[in-house]
């Protein structure tokens, strides 16, 4: 499954705001380590996303140019991400950091299983 930098964003947002609570320490160290890995190319599109919705504050009387930075953001989200390199979590890892965190949607659960879970 091609892992895009937007999916990235999300996973990475998802995970490094979750509890580990039900998982043992060296599962934690594992997913500390797994989200330093791509922490640098998650924030690039995080920063880059701030930066287009700032710019689209100043120009929110012309829809084009709103348009066309919304495509901008959406064009850069959708390529994929250096994900080559990343280890993945087991699916037991996944299901306690899942246990762990009752309140995320299943949006996130999906996310973060598609970017950071052993296929």
């Amino acid at each position: 499954m091609k892992v895009t930098k937007g999916k990235l964003l999300g996973a990475y947002s998802a995970l490094s705001k979750a509890s580990l609570s039900k998982c043992e320490v060296k599962e934690r160290i594992a997913i500390v380590k797994m989200l330093r890995s791509v922490r640098d190319e998650a924030e690039a599109l995080n920063g880059f996303i701030s930066d287009m919705t700032n710019k689209s504050q100043d120009i929110m009387s012309d829809p084009r140019k709103v348009a066309e930075l919304n495509k901008a953001i959406n064009a850069e989200a959708d390529k994929p991400a250096e994900t080559k390199d990343v280890e993945r979590m087991t699916k037991e890892t996944f299901e306690r950091v899942v246990e762990s965190n009752p309140d995320w949607i299943s949006s996130a659960i999906l996310v973060v299983e598609d970017v950071f879970v052993i296929q």
